[in-house]
């Protein structure tokens, strides 16, 4: 259950990142050695995630996109991140997570 909520929060954060060229082209992040736009930086946090889903390693592709989009300040709907609290499941206290989500609410 919580693979499944996992892949259904990264796919809504993948329809994020689709939209996001028409919202702003403003915002973008320091990434290594260069400066990408916003839709490119939640390209990039998706195909990390899928390839930790790929190795059944649902909790750290979660745990690792919610980290990055926190860190650098991204809000999403609440719609979004409640699917994100869904999928920590029981995990949701282990890094406070649940305060984590909140602090992301648009």
């Amino acid at each position: 259950m919580n693979k499944e909520l996992t892949t259904q929060f990264i796919d809504l954060l993948e329809q994020v990142a689709q939209g996001e060229e028409a919202r702003t082209k403003a915002l973008s992040f320091q990434l290594i050695t260069k400066v990408v736009p916003m839709k490119e930086y939640l390209g990039f946090l998706v195909k990390d995630a899928r390839y930790y889903l790929e190795l059944n390693e649902w909790l750290i592709a979660l745990e690792n996109t919610v980290s990055n989009l926190y860190e650098t300040d991204i809000k999403l709907d609440k719609d979004v991140l409640d699917v994100a609290r869904k999928a920590f499941g029981e995990h949701i206290n282990e890094y406070d997570w649940g305060h984590t989500l909140d602090e992301m609410t648009k």
